[in-house]
């Protein structure tokens, strides 16, 4: 009597998929960190490029920084009231 994971498939991947739910399941229940997730999962990315839009804040007691001393110097001798401006994006 033949079992169901030794039966006469004509497509050998559905004993393969019989056998890798089987493994899952296993998986999933005596491990609690598994995901459980389990075939083809999301998209597909061909050329994954991370951090493009990596943008840092800035908090302003620190925005001085950014500046060379000369033109903070500069920027405390003129009394007309005009600041430097500093372009942070």
């Amino acid at each position: 009597m033949a079992t169901a994971a030794g039966k006469h498939r004509k497509h050998l991947e559905a004993r393969v998929m019989l056998v890798a739910c089987i493994t899952t399941e296993l998986l999933r229940q005596t491990s609690p960190s598994h995901s459980g997730s389990f075939g083809k999962v999301g998209m597909k990315l061909y050329h994954l490029k991370r951090n493009q839009s990596f943008c840092p804040t800035v908090n302003l007691d620190k925005l001085w920084t950014l500046v060379s001393e000369q033109t903070r110097v500069n920027a405390a001798k003129n009394k007309t009231g005009n600041a430097p401006i500093i372009d942070v994006v």
